[in-house]
């Protein structure tokens, strides 16, 4: 769970992380083409996400 929390952080430009492990972590997304799901933080917290 710690290492989640370290890429959220990285990502988000967030926490207490070195300017190395947050490149690298930047790095490792790039690669695997890390795409932020802008919908989904527009999501209305809460809400369903389907409505069967």
């Amino acid at each position: 769970m710690a290492e989640r929390a370290g890429v959220s952080n990285a990502l988000n430009g967030t926490g207490r992380l070195s300017e190395a492990t947050r490149q690298r972590v930047l790095a490792a997304a790039r690669e695997v083409v890390h795409a932020p799901a802008s919908a989904a933080r527009a999501w209305p917290a809460g809400a369903p996400v389907c409505s069967a």
